[in-house]
């Protein structure tokens, strides 16, 4: 097609090459057949699976939204909890200071 048309790519021919007398109307059929062919065998189902990868890829990126924010509550969560166990060891080392003063002042008493 490409030395018919006197260019040396494909993507260099255009209607002003197509449109000379020693490119016929057999030629110009056969060239149509062959391209419409390519289109559906290769080009076609291509596009199809990028499509449905695109579907696919949407249902992911939420799934992935939804996680992360199901991560983020979940980590919310283990601050709370350790915010309460730190509480509780304050709580503790101050009972445990409190009770250690006042069995030192029952042992002076005695």
């Amino acid at each position: 097609m490409c030395k018919s048309c006197g260019v040396l790519y494909s993507q260099d021919i255009r209607a002003c090459y197509l449109n000379k007398l020693s490119i016929t109307k057999a030629g110009l059929i056969e060239w149509l057949e062959t391209t419409v062919f390519l289109l559906n065998s290769c080009a076609v189902p291509l596009i199809d699976f990028a499509v449905e990868d695109l579907s696919e890829v949407k249902q992911l990126k939420s799934e992935k939204i939804v996680d992360q924010k199901r991560i983020i509550e979940l980590q919310d969560e283990i601050i709370a909890e350790d915010n309460k166990l730190d509480l509780v060891g304050k709580t503790v080392k101050s009972e445990i200071k409190l009770y250690s003063s006042v069995d030192s002042c029952a042992e002076e008493l005695l």
